[in-house]
């Protein structure tokens, strides 16, 4: 496996992984908004976002332990 760094295969995934994650919270965010969905689908599209929320907060810790890396390897 190659060397996590910043710019970097994992670095670039974590990324990516945020982006996807923002992009479907949006889009969910939007189904709510123009299509007024019932209670059990409110409630499940609700906990989608939860789990997307949770996919950044992971990523985010990813690319500071990657970045924290690069740190130490400059000092």
């Amino acid at each position: 496996m190659t060397k996590q760094q910043i710019g970097g295969y994992e670095f670039n995934f974590e990324c990516n992984r945020i982006r996807q994650s923002a992009v479907s919270i949006g889009e969910t965010l939007l189904k709510i908004v123009e299509g007024n969905p019932g209670p059990q689908t409110l409630y499940a599209m609700l906990l989608k976002m939860a789990v997307q929320n949770q996919t950044i907060t992971d990523a985010i810790t990813k690319i500071e332990k990657i970045g924290a890396n690069q740190k130490e390897k400059r000092t």
